[in-house]
């Protein structure tokens, strides 16, 4: 009796990993970013000692690693256990050897923190995305969202990650780092990112999010007074919401209309809420993983490239 493995077996089922993979696959630009990387990747392979895993396979797991959240570890096991996951990946009987483990998934993503590449994957994917016309930049929305990390304090250094903060956020103490993202206003794309500490006010980057060419730039109340700020445009290009408090001190007869003009600006700034959506719901990034600023500004360039790939994969379906 022959004995069935796992390159052997067909699902009965097409499991929702290979319906997300099939969906996004004709989206994602794996030779352009094996380009942007290879450069780096083992530069010095030639000087001897064990050959470097397959560059495509290497980079294919990082984004494994990001669409589900998961650690070295755990994306080491899936490359064994989850055959949707080894298909999009590239691994086959005959080339298992560069399957990499989960010392080479760190030693790899760690490389590309060194040299700022996911920021310049984040790059190419919204100068690919602005090339097909996909990204107007007639508008930006200006949001952002506080990703949570550990507070705990039992480590070695008996400390918490010293280059994230604390925030207060609904009556609550919230600790960690904050995502500040410029979307598109047309299509919702996230077009700049910038990662600071929880503690950092969301107007003082504001306008670090906008590239100065929009007519008009949306935000929520706590981007009051952005016209201020270092780099402003133009004031009547602002349109940010008031405070609900500021409403209610306004005479009756003026309530209504200003009302209406708030929730148009709400049914425009609602777009941005689909970006966190994406990264915390879909992807599963809710708190961090990694410590110090520039791991976590990397891995929210990397998160939010792909969100826009996913985005872009439901609307203009191949």
């Amino acid at each position: 009796m022959k004995t069935i493995s796992l390159f052997d077996y067909e699902p009965a089922k097409i499991t929702s990993k290979a319906r997300f993979f099939k969906q996004i696959e004709p989206y994602l630009y794996i030779a352009e970013w094996c380009a942007i990387i290879a450069p780096f990747y083992h530069a010095d392979s030639k000087s001897g000692g064990r050959p470097p895993k397959d560059l495509e396979i290497m980079v294919r797991t990082l984004l494994v690693q990001n669409f589900f959240s998961l650690s070295d570890e755990m994306t080491e096991d899936s490359l064994v256990d989850v055959n949707s996951i080894r298909e999009f990946v590239g691994i086959t009987p005959a080339n298992e050897g560069d399957r990499p483990d989960k010392s080479t998934i760190c030693r790899f993503r760690n490389l590309l923190v060194e040299h700022d590449l996911q920021q310049k994957i984040f790059g190419q994917v919204i100068a690919a995305l602005s090339a097909k016309g996909l990204i107007m930049r007639k508008g930006a929305i200006v949001d952002s969202a506080i990703i949570e990390s550990p507070a705990s304090k039992r480590n070695a250094d008996k400390a918490c990650d010293p280059q994230s903060g604390w925030t207060k956020k609904a009556g609550t103490y919230r600790h960690g780092f904050k995502a500040h993202i410029g979307a598109d206003a047309d299509s919702g794309l996230v077009t700049e990112v910038v990662t600071t500490a929880a503690n950092v006010h969301d107007v003082t980057v504001a306008n670090d999010l906008i590239s100065g060419e929009e007519e008009a730039v949306y935000g929520d109340s706590g981007y009051l007074g952005i016209e201020n700020r270092r780099n402003s445009l133009a004031k009547r290009k602002y349109h940010i919401m008031r405070r609900r408090s500021s409403v209610k001190k306004l005479p009756t007869t003026e309530q209504e209309r200003i009302r209406r003009e708030e929730q148009a600006k709400a049914s425009v700034r609602a777009k941005v809420e689909h970006c966190f959506a994406t990264v915390k719901r879909l992807f599963g990034w809710r708190r961090t993983t990694y410590r110090g600023l520039s791991k976590n500004a990397a891995k929210l360039n990397l998160v939010f490239a792909l969100a826009n790939i996913w985005k872009i994969s439901r609307i203009c379906p191949a």
